[in-house]
């Protein structure tokens, strides 16, 4: 007898288990397929996102015009990647936002509000939620969904960056504004720019200033704790202090805005100021190197040590300190006195004198204008003719570095501060603006020898940004 009935039906179950695991596997497939495409396009969405807001971050420096470059710089980078395989990102501006605080707890500004008020923004934020074309970029449409549940609603995706800067371009050193003013015109009748009380083109020894005593005031500033919180010990330590010396940046984020204070320490060690001269391809100080602290494209000295100059003989590497109560200089005196031209110290080696207006941008005087800046006997101008008919010493009478040079590593900004700071460690001070120095020669411990180019705005400071989200 044959007994081929229950193979017959053991196939019969065989069919029916295959069937019920095709089942599963092609949900399996489906389901892997639609997590697939999501994780792609929340990748695509990632990217531009965050190529967007560190595009547009690196363009904010307070100014209408600075949100017009993020908002066209962010335009240029999202546009340019694209999301499924081919398509570019649309573009839309409502997509661009802008804050005082990375955490936006200042608020976010649209476009056209940060336009109107562009002063502190720092921080800007991408959604790529506003970003849609016949439709939003971020919806996806799952097509095992459909055929599981008929539900033909797209899952819908966005990705959301913010970036910003997270140090500002200036060294940790502080010194005392000469003036509360930020802008004034020096009497007499010449109307020269004054900003904090300094004027353009004139040198100062930044370690031998006080305009309410005769004993220097100067600070070293914790370049990590802002003034809002507390301040820690440890970051005044020498370590920590001069490879930002050596790289002109400190990793606080602003030095006016928010609180407007800083701690500091008095006095500034002098002996870090050698840091300073990697600038001039000087790396005896071992904390500097010249990737991280490379010199500037022109290494040239002015302090009279070289043939042609364009003034008599000069009696220092900043202009002569006044007698009298207070440590200024006599380019600060509204009457000198009698005085020989060499007296101011080097002028104009970067900078030339400004005249003062409402609003900048502001004129800048000739060289026949000496002899009424710099009253002098004998008179300056017939000490200057060989000063350049155009520009400044720095851009024409150059030095070059053995080593790679950048151009402007000698231009350093400094924190002027309001004036008297109690001395000790971690004492509060108020910010009142942030000036543009020169370094026209080396410095030593007792001497950083700098010409004033102006007073300059925080957030024009930006030498790195990151993201925040």
């Amino acid at each position: 007898m044959k007994q081929h009935a229950p193979i017959r039906r053991q196939r019969g179950a065989f069919a029916v288990a295959f069937a019920m695991m095709a089942v599963v596997i092609l949900a399996i497939i489906g389901i892997a397929l639609d997590g697939a495409q999501m994780f792609a396009r929340a990748t695509d969405l990632q990217i531009a996102a965050d190529a967007g807001a560190l595009a547009a971050a690196r363009k904010l420096d307070g100014t209408s015009t600075g949100i017009d470059s993020a908002v066209q710089a962010a335009r240029t980078v999202v546009t340019g990647n694209r999301y499924a395989l081919w398509k570019n990102f649309p573009w839309n501006d409502t997509a661009l936002s802008f804050s005082t605080t990375p955490d936006g707890s200042t608020g976010w500004l649209a476009v056209d509000a940060a336009r109107a008020a562009p002063s502190g923004l720092l921080y800007a934020r991408l959604d790529t939620q506003s970003l849609a074309e016949d439709s939003p970029v971020g919806d996806v449409a799952l097509g095992f969904s459909l055929l599981i549940s008929g539900d033909s609603t797209p899952a819908s995706l966005h990705a959301v960056a913010v970036a910003g800067r997270s140090q500002i371009g200036a060294i940790p050193l502080g010194i005392c504004a000469l003036s509360s003013t930020p802008a004034a015109p020096r009497p007499p009748a010449n109307q020269e720019l004054l900003e904090f009380g300094f004027r353009r083109g004139v040198g100062y020894n930044l370690l031998n200033l006080n305009p309410n005593g005769n004993v220097a005031a100067n600070y070293l500033i914790n370049p990590v704790n802002d003034g809002s919180g507390s301040s820690s010990d440890s970051n005044f330590a020498s370590s920590a202090i001069t490879p930002l010396l050596c790289a002109g940046s400190i990793p606080l984020r602003t030095l006016t805005g928010g609180t407007g204070k800083v701690f500091v320490r008095y006095p500034f060690p002098g002996g870090l100021a050698t840091a300073l001269n990697s600038r001039f391809d000087d790396f005896s100080n071992s904390s500097c190197n010249q990737y991280t602290a490379p010199p500037d494209r022109n290494i040239r000295q002015y302090n009279g040590a070289y043939i042609p100059w364009y003034m008599n003989a000069i009696s220092g590497q900043s202009a002569a300190a006044a007698s009298g109560s207070s440590l200024i200089t006599i380019a600060d005196l509204a009457d000198p006195g009698s005085v020989s031209a060499g007296a101011y110290g080097p002028l104009w080696a970067a900078t030339r004198a400004a005249k003062y207006s409402a609003a900048p941008p502001y004129a800048t005087f000739a060289k026949s204008d000496w002899a009424t800046l710099y009253p002098a006997s004998p008179s300056a101008p017939a000490a200057n003719s060989s000063y350049p008919a155009s520009g400044t010493p720095y851009q024409s009478s150059t030095q070059s570095p053995s080593h790679t040079g950048l151009k402007n590593r000698r231009f350093v900004h400094v924190a002027l501060l309001a004036c008297p700071i109690a001395n000790g460690s971690g004492v509060q001070a108020q910010v009142l603006g942030i000036g543009k120095f020169f370094l026209t020669a080396k410095a030593t411990s007792s001497g950083i020898y700098a010409e004033f180019a102006g007073a300059v705005k925080d957030e024009a400071l930006t030498t790195r940004v990151e993201l925040f989200k």
